[in-house]
C-alpha cells in the first residue's frame, strides 16, 4: 500500500509536470506565432518606410529643379529688365537725335526761304 501510494503521487506529479510542459509548449506556439507577426509587421513598416523615403527624396529633387527654374526666370528677368532700360534709354537718345534734326532741318529750312526771299529782291 505504501508502494501505490507513492506510485499514484509520482503518477500524479508526472501529470502535473505533463500539463506544466504542455502549457510551455503552448506559450511557446504562441511567443513564435507572435514573433513571426511581429517580423511580418517590422518587415511592411520597413518596405513602407523606404517607399516613403523615396517618394520624400523625389519631392526633394523635384524643390530643387523648381528652384532652380526659379532662379534662372530671376536671371532672366534682371537680364531683360537691363535690356529694357538699355532700350529705352537708347530710345530716348535717337528720339533727342530726331527733335535735334528736325531742329537743324527748320533752321535750314527758315534760312533757305530767307535766301530765296533776297535772291529774289535782288533779281527784281
Amino acid at each position: 500500500e505504501g508502494l501505490a501510494a507513492e506510485r499514484d503521487a509520482a503518477q500524479a506529479q508526472v501529470r502535473i509536470l505533463q500539463t506544466e510542459v504542455t502549457g510551455l509548449a503552448e506559450k511557446e506556439r504562441v511567443a513564435r506565432s507572435t514573433l513571426a507577426d511581429t517580423k511580418a509587421r517590422l518587415s511592411d513598416t520597413q518596405a513602407k518606410s523606404q517607399k516613403l523615403e523615396a517618394e520624400l527624396n523625389e519631392r526633394e529633387t523635384q524643390v530643387q529643379l523648381r528652384e532652380q527654374k526659379i532662379r534662372a526666370l530671376d536671371n532672366d528677368k534682371l537680364h531683360l529688365t537691363q535690356d529694357l532700360r538699355a532700350a529705352k534709354d537708347r530710345n530716348s537718345e535717337l528720339i533727342a537725335t530726331i527733335d535735334q534734326a528736325v531742329s537743324q532741318r527748320k533752321k535750314l529750312e527758315e534760312s533757305l526761304a530767307t535766301s530765296a526771299a533776297e535772291l529774289r529782291q535782288s533779281q527784281a
